[in-house]
């Protein structure tokens, strides 16, 4: 009898000590999620990471030619909108500038 009294507290406390490591667990996998979003790229060309973004700024719709630098490849044109595009990764595309034109 003392040995099932014993087995019976044992149990208790391992599933105690599960609930409360779920409980933790849960609160930080919810703080997480709610954590403050990432910080935006800046406006033009960025890295981040192992990747590249070039990040038209701009409240007027407009989309524009951007020229990449690209190692190992002819340079290329491209045409971006507002907001972050990505270039690809930042070993292949080094740079990229906006040539002044509307695309």
């Amino acid at each position: 009898m003392r040995q099932t009294m014993v087995h019976r507290c044992t149990r208790a406390a391992t599933g105690a000590a599960v609930l409360a490591t779920a409980a933790l667990i849960s609160s930080a996998v919810s703080g997480e999620a709610t954590a403050s979003p990432r910080v935006a790229h800046p406006c033009g060309y960025s890295i981040d990471g192992i990747e590249a973004y070039y990040n038209h700024c701009t409240s007027d719709g407009s989309h524009i030619l951007i020229r990449e630098d690209r190692v190992g490849e002819l340079d290329k044109n491209v045409c971006v909108g507002p907001g972050s595009t990505h270039l690809g990764p930042a070993l292949i595309v080094r740079y990229a500038r906006y040539i002044g034109k509307l695309c």
